[in-house]
């Protein structure tokens, strides 16, 4: 227990500091580099989860997931060394493929804890409180940066909704948390989170749809175009993201609507195309790839990942273990919903659901599975979920 109380302590620290930290970056233009500062966080995570299977010596968990990344560790490495890959880029590859296997085991074995004890459980609420109020806190200070001239930037990326949003569904205050943090998304405009918060909407309306609750479906339609309205009334262009986005799709300019992701993306599978193993087995580990060599200054400019998270995963281990990676995730979470709906996972887990929707989106247009331990915490919450449901299968504690 002492373990997973650091590990919500060191979670409330991450969603109180870093929000605040981003807020002087992009705010109040302070060069933080604010995202730098984030894999601190990841990388301690990932340390106390280690230290949790040294010394409570609890088993580790090696569900199907984590086998196809131990796999790729071995394939990926020895296939870097073969290459000559020696250098910084082994290093990040390497821990892309031993953080989830140790997240999802530490994570299989958090939500143990968190079914059998009140008091992590209420830790837990209380780090979703937290992380609702720093982020509408923080959020509201951006407005006004922006309203003022202040901002450098017209758009601030925060977990807090992400997280906080969907927790309290199963209270008798769940739909006005989501709806305050699908606002304080729209705010702070971020296009991978409000990606995420379509996600959760749609799911909200598939679930309310399913159990028949059509007032409350209409309800919660008359209250999104309220949001939508709101935001966008406040005339600082943080809806206008969204039809810039918009606009620029329409007229087929993909890569400048998605941040030029598109030809970074399209460079590493050229990159991988050209050699059956590469696309088979990944280009090795340690292996670096030109983006935009046809972009004023980033023609010497390299990467060793890619943002779209399927891509990221062929350049790391193949088109056959990005396609299981998000093959495996997406049959939990369709099970998952179709649980929810069966009234075999109650509403007090049904946050679970939607955070695992939720990662699969944003995973799509961010290369966040790469290096956000918290993420496969997560994931290891669902999976032990998913097999404590599971009749013929039932979870070992």
């Amino acid at each position: 227990m002492i373990f997973h109380r650091l590990v919500i302590w060191l979670w409330a620290t991450e969603l109180t500091v870093f929000p605040v930290l981003a807020l002087l970056d992009l705010g109040f233009a302070y060069e933080f580099k604010s995202n730098y500062y984030a894999r601190f966080f990841y990388m301690g995570l990932v340390a106390l989860a280690v230290l949790y299977h040294a010394v409570v010596r609890r088993r580790v968990v090696l569900p199907l997931l984590s086998v196809l990344f131990l796999l790729v560790l071995v394939v990926g490495s020895l296939k870097g060394l073969w290459e000559r890959h020696y250098n910084t880029a082994y290093l990040s590859h390497l821990f892309y493929v031993l953080m989830p296997g140790v997240m999802i085991s530490y994570g299989w074995h958090f939500f143990s804890a968190l079914r059998h004890s009140l008091e992590l459980r209420r830790l837990l609420k209380r780090l979703m409180v937290l992380s609702l109020v720093v982020g509408v806190v923080v959020v509201a200070i951006f407005v006004g940066t922006k309203l003022v001239g202040l901002a450098k930037y017209d758009a601030i990326g925060l977990w807090n909704f992400v997280f906080a949003g969907p927790f309290f569904l199963s209270g008798p205050h769940g739909l006005p948390v989501l709806c305050l943090s699908t606002l304080g998304a729209l705010l702070a405009a971020k296009r991978g989170v409000l990606i995420v918060f379509v996600i959760y909407i749609g799911l909200l309306f598939l679930l309310l749809t399913l159990l028949r609750r059509l007032k409350i479906v209409m309800g919660c339609i008359v209250l999104l175009l309220g949001l939508v309205y709101f935001s966008s009334s406040l005339q600082i262009n943080l809806t206008g993201r969204l039809a810039q986005s918009r606009d620029l799709l329409m007229k087929g300019e993909i890569d400048t609507a998605s941040g030029a992701r598109w030809s970074e993306a399209a460079a590493a599978l050229e990159y991988l195309g050209a050699r059956t193993d590469h696309l088979m087995l990944g280009a090795g580990f340690g292996a670096y790839f030109l983006p935009w060599p046809d972009r004023e200054g980033y023609a010497n400019y390299y990467s060793h990942y890619a943002h779209f998270g399927i891509v990221s995963y062929m350049w790391i281990g193949g088109v056959f273990f990005s396609a299981a990676v998000y093959g495996l995730l997406c049959f939990t979470a369709v099970r998952m919903m179709l649980k929810v709906k069966r009234g075999v996972i109650g509403r007090e887990h049904m946050f679970l659901v939607f955070w695992l929707w939720g990662i699969l989106g944003i995973s799509l247009f961010g290369a966040v599975l790469m290096n956000n331990a918290w993420l496969w915490l997560i994931i290891g919450c669902c999976l032990h979920l998913d097999r404590a449901t599971s009749p013929r299968r039932p979870a070992l504690e």
